[in-house]
């Protein structure tokens, strides 16, 4: 991807996060914020992915959808390898 489509994906991203907040459609919401915690991961901010991915497993645990979790959880565990944070 170039840097003018994170933008935009940046963009696209952050305006169904509101839509999906806005109208309570939490799992669209979940797996929104996932996206876009992975976007922020390839972008470097691996603090704000964090953070994202952490809200989107929050939300995720709450539905009981165990495949997402899942798939969340690995996504966290990458960037804290990357980061050398090998806590449990």
């Amino acid at each position: 991807m170039t840097l003018g489509e994170f933008v935009q994906a940046e963009r696209l991203i952050r305006a169904a996060v509101d839509h999906f907040r806005s109208t309570g459609n939490r799992i669209q919401l979940a797996n929104t914020l996932y996206l876009e915690g992975a976007l922020r991961a390839a972008l470097g901010q691996q603090q704000v992915g964090l953070a994202v991915f952490r809200e989107s497993l929050d939300l995720f645990n709450q539905l009981d959808d165990l495949m997402d979790v899942a798939y969340t959880l690995e996504a966290i565990a990458r960037i804290q390898v990357e980061r050398g944070d090998l806590r449990v």
